[in-house]
């Protein structure tokens, strides 16, 4: 059985790295010109300092939801619907909670 711990979405600590910046945590828009951090609350001074030290330009978004609280709705989800739920995880504007759902084996009815 998959629990959330070892689904595709990552988990942070409340330090983030520069490592985790770059590599999980930041999509780059098309251009690729912009990297886009969601956040949310006021952007910490340290990661304000580490973003304007980057080769490119670094946009800070305002997040809906805190990744503790995505979490948190992500394993409520999985734990409460074990039978549907295959693995929940925060979306990466952490705008909410994606699901990944269990297949479903139907019967064929023949009729004749």
């Amino acid at each position: 059985m998959t629990s959330i711990e070892r689904t595709a979405y990552p988990q942070f600590k409340r330090a983030v790295s520069a490592r985790e910046l770059r590599e999980t945590f930041t999509p780059i828009l098309p251009e690729r010109k912009t990297i886009v951090v969601y956040w949310k609350g006021s952007v910490p001074a340290g990661l304000q300092s580490l973003a304007d030290g980057q080769p490119v330009s670094v946009s800070f978004r305002m997040a809906d939801f805190s990744e503790i609280e995505l979490m948190a709705a992500a394993r409520s989800l999985v734990s409460d619907n074990l039978d549907i739920v295959a693995s929940a995880g925060p979306s990466q504007d952490c705008a909410g909670v994606g699901v990944k759902l269990r297949p479903t084996r139907r019967r064929l009815r023949w009729r004749k």
